[in-house]
Formats: structure tokens, C-alpha cells, sequence
């Protein structure tokens, strides 16, 4: 639930797929976010079978470290770093 906030600035809405059974999101993944990344993680989580998926959350992270190599990763610690600037000093 927190992924989707940060990707969609609103809570989850979920609804069952009649043809599948699955559960899947009511809003649509916008191409540009790497969208079988996280269509992979919310479908996955969704309808997590304990029984099939043993190693689904080990490969749900290969799949995003995969991703993140060095170079996305120092520009996401950039724009975490500008993020950090805005929020309020301790007292």
C-alpha cells in the first residue's frame, strides 16, 4: 500500500478480475513508471498464494535490484537528498 501511495498520491482501490479471479488495481500503471516492474509487485502481492510463490518476494527483488543498478541509485539518492531539504529542521 505504501508504493502505491507514493506512485499515486491515493489510497489502493482493488477490484477481482470475473474472468481470472485475481485481484488486481482499479487504477492504470503509467508507462513511464516501469510498468511490468510494478505490475509484477502489486499482482503479486495481491494474490499471493502461500502454497505456489514460495520464492515470489526473493524474485520481486532481484527483479527491482535488477533495476536499480549503480547509476539509478546515485540519482535516486539525489532527488532523496533535495526531498530532505524541504522537510522541517528538529527543534
Amino acid at each position: 500500500a505504501s508504493a502505491f501511495i507514493l506512485l499515486f498520491g491515493s489510497h489502493m482501490e482493488v477490484v477481482r478480475d470475473k474472468s481470472t479471479g485475481n485481484w488486481r488495481l482499479n487504477k492504470i500503471l503509467r508507462r513511464y513508471w516501469q510498468k511490468d516492474l510494478w505490475q509484477s509487485l502489486f499482482h503479486s502481492l495481491l494474490n499471493f498464494d502461500l502454497g505456489s510463490e514460495r520464492n515470489c518476494l526473493r524474485d520481486l527483488r532481484v527483479a527491482f535490484d535488477e533495476y536499480i543498478d549503480e547509476d539509478r541509485s546515485r540519482e535516486i539518492a539525489t532527488h532523496l537528498n533535495q526531498l530532505f531539504t524541504h522537510l522541517p529542521k528538529k527543534r
